[in-house]
């Protein structure tokens, strides 16, 4: 649901998965996406990127494995009053500057 969001608000490619962990069909993914001629890949980690050592772990596994396929990636980062970019989308960005 949370790319759901995002991709509605903002028209950008999303591509989730279901835990920090779950690389193994991600992998297949991002080859897909590289056949297609992506490039380049952003992360957008709940901010409890910052506090919890399991998403830290799930974190460095994601960037070795873009790293490795040749990717060139790098993190988005926002308010961290809203816990992921969908909330941050969604409260601090569509909400404040919707049409009346």
């Amino acid at each position: 649901m949370k790319t759901d969001v995002i991709h509605t608000l903002t028209g950008a490619t999303v591509l989730a998965v279901p835990g920090v962990n779950a690389l193994t069909q991600l992998q297949k993914a991002l080859e897909a996406l590289r056949k297609e001629g992506v490039e380049e890949i952003k992360t957008a980690f709940d901010t409890d990127l910052a506090t919890n050592d399991h998403v830290q772990n799930g974190y460095r596994s994601l960037t070795e494995l873009l790293s490795q396929m040749g990717f060139h990636f790098g993190t988005y980062l926002w308010d961290p009053q809203y816990k992921g970019l969908d909330d941050y989308i969604w409260k601090g960005c569509y909400q404040r500057h919707r049409p009346e």
